[in-house]
């Protein structure tokens, strides 16, 4: 694992931790909550490959050569999507 992707698994974790915090404060509409999990994905899965699962897992950090994957695939996406009815 090289120093950028480490900094970038740092820069993800404190990104998901910024977006969560907004969403609980309400400064942020669920669709721009659903918007920067998406961007948080596909730059999760850039780092990690195909199959990482940030930010919907329960992975604290997004490294997954040292957490075992979760099912659960979209489950931050069917949150955010109940929650604008």
């Amino acid at each position: 694992m090289g120093y950028g992707d480490e900094m970038e698994r740092r820069t993800l974790a404190q990104l998901r931790d910024m977006v969560e915090r907004e969403a609980l404060l309400g400064r942020a509409s669920p669709e721009e909550v659903s918007g920067q999990c998406y961007e948080l994905a596909v730059r999760s899965n850039d780092v990690n490959g195909d199959e990482c699962r940030f930010p919907s897992c329960s992975c604290s950090y997004p490294d997954c050569s040292e957490s075992p994957l979760r099912s659960g695939g979209l489950a931050w996406f069917r949150s955010r999507k109940s929650g604008l009815a």
